[in-house]
């Protein structure tokens, strides 16, 4: 019955820390989106007024490139979070089915750890998330901008 479960969660371990094979590149972008990191942004700025059709033009790329990159940092706060919540459940059961009291309490601090790593993540994931709100509340802003000049885009 014990290596039964060892292997059940062997496996579910491996499973859950393993990815799948996907393109360099792609790989690339994750990494630099990821990296990047971001601040407040209010909707309405002083000089909006002032900005050109070429100005508009060129911060709404930008800031629809950092709406997507804080969409991937979202993402993968998100699988962190789950995975820190697979963990946790995993010590859980192992702790039932420990042989001795050290063991059952190894487990129950496994658990511990990895419920506090999911909450962190998961904290992370809400300022993220306003973060992502605020730029994409600054697009609909430039958005109104660009339609209210009568501007074409290229």
């Amino acid at each position: 019955m014990k290596t039964l479960i060892f292997t059940i969660v062997a496996v579910a371990g491996a499973l859950s820390t393993s990815g799948c094979a996907s393109d360099p590149a792609a790989n690339a972008a994750q990494r630099q989106a990821l990296s990047q990191h971001f601040v407040p942004v209010q909707a309405h700025q002083t000089n909006d007024m002032a900005l050109t059709c070429g100005d508009l033009r060129a911060n709404l790329e930008d800031i629809g490139s950092a709406i997507s990159a804080l969409d991937t940092q979202i993402a993968y706060q998100k699988q962190a979070s789950n995975s820190f919540s697979v963990m946790s459940a995993l010590a859980s059961i192992s702790g039932a089915y420990a042989p001795n009291l050290r063991s059952a309490q190894l487990a129950s601090a496994e658990g511990s750890i990895a419920n506090a790593g999911a909450q962190i993540e998961s904290n992370q994931s809400v300022s993220t998330k306003e973060l992502r709100d605020m730029y994409q509340y600054r697009h609909d802003t430039l958005m109104q901008l660009f339609y209210g000049r009568n501007c074409t885009s290229k």
